[in-house]
């Protein structure tokens, strides 16, 4: 089975701040989608990776999943397009540090989806991760959940 999961959020800011961040996840045709999304305090980075875990959190059995992202630099850290590993692999063997030794940030949150996607691989599961193009209706889909929760909110 092929799906699709999409993140976006409302506030693409490097810094930690609110932040609306939600997924769609998007089966083989005749499937219905789910959608949700939330408010968070976190770092732009740190919101991805929490939004791809609680949408692989939705998954029951392994399949070949495209994550569509907002950002290149966290695509960068989990695509193994063209390599044979990748940064989670490489920090998970240096025991989470980076090349210069230090800690990697959000280093829980890291490990949570490392760990998350090895079950998956080793079930059959295969990733792929691609730019989410800002013109795409499945972002503004989840955009406009974001907006009518945010709406509720006030």
């Amino acid at each position: 089975m092929k799906v699709d999961i999409y993140i976006a959020s409302d506030n693409r800011q490097p810094r930690s701040g609110d932040r609306w961040t939600g997924y769609l996840i998007c089966a083989e045709k005749g499937d219905k989608a789910l959608i949700s999304a939330k408010l968070m305090e976190a770092t732009e980075y740190r919101a991805i990776i929490t939004t791809l875990v609680e949408a692989l959190d939705r998954f029951t059995r392994p399949a070949e999943i495209t994550v569509h992202i907002e950002n290149g630099w966290v695509i960068g850290r989990l695509s193994r397009e063209g390599v044979s590993e990748n940064n989670l692999d490489i920090w998970q063997r240096n025991g989470w540090k980076t090349a210069r030794g230090t800690v990697v940030k959000y280093k829980d949150d890291w490990q949570r989806l490392y760990n998350k996607m090895r079950v998956f691989e080793h079930s059959g599961a295969v990733f792929h991760f691609v730019l989410l193009d800002k013109e795409d209706k499945k972002r503004g889909r989840i955009l406009r959940l974001i907006e009518s929760k945010r709406d509720q909110e006030v």
